[in-house]
């Protein structure tokens, strides 16, 4: 899980975020001790970790400040390890669908995982229709299969 920031002479945040952490404590809590959850803020550890560990799932963090070092982390993962699926979480998605699909279009390393995430989050979030928020609006959608593959 990765909250990843940019890093010159300093790091432009040396702390792990509250969101990936209470992710991961929460995905083990759920999941126990089957599985293993790593949390990076810096680029190169998480490409030290990469090079020694074949991991199935990358979550990265999609924020404003963020998004593009995401988005060329994920494809360069995706170049040593084309299985693995990659999810993207975070509030930096555009609400309209034709941009939402140009978004996808432009940027494949983002799985159907999480372009139906995004999704369910957009509809429940539409002001025009504030009762769509209740989950019986979004929570029957679901990905039937690999939902990384296109």
């Amino acid at each position: 899980m990765c909250d990843l920031t940019h890093s010159n002479k300093v790091l432009a945040s040396d702390n792990v975020p509250l969101g990936i952490g209470m992710l991961a404590a929460y995905s083990k809590k759920c999941l126990g001790a089957k599985y293993e959850f790593g949390l990076y803020k810096e680029p190169h550890s998480l490409d030290e970790d990469l090079e020694a560990f074949s991991p199935h799932v990358l979550a990265l963090s999609n924020y404003v400040w963020n998004e593009r070092i995401s988005l060329q982390f994920a494809r360069h993962v995706k170049k040593f390890h084309p299985n693995i699926v990659t999810v993207f979480g975070g509030p930096n998605y555009p609400f309209d669908f034709t941009e939402r699909e140009k978004f996808l279009k432009a940027h494949p390393e983002i799985g159907r995982a999480e372009a139906l995430r995004r999704s369910m989050f957009a509809l429940a979030a539409n002001d025009d229709y504030p009762y769509r928020a209740h989950p019986a609006f979004w929570a029957p959608f679901v990905v039937v299969g690999e939902g990384a593959r296109r």
